[in-house]
């Protein structure tokens, strides 16, 4: 009798910590998609806020009569009269910049800077990341003035094709 409930206390055992186990490695795998669940939203949110940040930029010039001043592959500058003063100040918001600028070797970094105001906008972008300023033709852009569309990267696999006819 004492060895019956001996090997059914010996089962019981077993059988408890099969369940701890399953439960256990269930929680972990839990643990791992949700992180991993988060970081994918708090990327895609990043891009979102960046992409955000370029339509308002060209969308803003767009509206005010604004152009093109520079386009390379490193740097686009837009710049409008948004006040309808008559100038354009570079100093305030009027004038805007996004550069691709070199942080090492293998990555580099999208900035806006508004006026005097600077800002990075992704730090992680690959080291090849740059600019494409495209002409009516669909050609690299020669001058700012021929610039048509701006191809700007906001994250290491995502660029954000912009229209930058302002009315030429």
């Amino acid at each position: 009798m004492i060895a019956s409930s001996l090997l059914e206390s010996a089962a019981a055992l077993a059988v408890s910590t099969i369940v701890l186990a399953t439960l256990t490695a269930a929680l972990g795998a839990s643990a791992v998609t949700s992180h991993g669940a988060w970081g994918l939203a708090q990327g895609m949110a990043d891009q979102r806020h960046v992409e955000h940040l370029l339509d308002t930029a060209f969308a803003r010039t767009l509206a005010a009569g604004g152009s093109v001043l520079e386009c390379t592959g490193e740097t686009v500058v837009l710049e409008a009269d948004l006040d309808g003063d008559g100038s354009v100040d570079p100093n305030s918001s009027e004038r805007t910049a996004f550069s691709v600028v070199v942080r090492t070797a293998s990555r580099r970094a999208l900035t806006q800077q508004l006026g005097r105001q600077s800002m990075t906008l992704n730090d992680t972008l690959p080291g090849d990341a740059s600019l494409r300023c495209i002409d009516g033709l669909g050609a690299i852009a020669a001058d700012a003035s021929l610039v048509r569309v701006v191809d700007v990267p906001v994250t290491g696999t995502a660029t954000r094709m912009l229209v930058a006819d302002f009315g030429a």
